[in-house]
């Protein structure tokens, strides 16, 4: 991932056994280090044929994150129709290069 660019990022759950078409609520944490973003169920594209979530990121959210500062991780937490059964997926690392600026670009730049 870049500084300063909309990446997606297309997660697959592994043994996922229909339990993500039982979700009812779901959030994404990405964090590096201090810097800490979520993204609640409806920032995320979600298909249950495919056990994938989809995230992306804004310009101004991923300029939050530092290359000298290693990986941002992700991890995806949800909530169960019943109400009560939790889950979580394991840390997935995802290295952050370099960038020569982190300015956010618009269409007048």
């Amino acid at each position: 991932m870049i500084p300063a660019t909309t990446p997606t990022f297309i997660l697959r759950l592994k043994n996922a056994d229909g339990y993500l078409a039982d979700t009812i609520s779901m959030r994404v944490d990405i964090r590096q280090q201090d810097v800490l973003i979520q993204k609640n169920m409806e920032d995320l594209v979600i298909d249950t044929e495919t056990n994938s979530v989809g995230i992306t990121l804004t310009q101004k959210e991923t300029a939050k994150f530092l290359y000298k500062k290693g990986n941002i991780e992700i991890q995806i937490h949800g909530l169960l129709s019943d109400g009560e059964t939790a889950w979580k997926t394991y840390v997935v690392d995802v290295p952050v290069d370099k960038t020569l600026s982190k300015e956010v670009i618009t269409d007048g730049s």
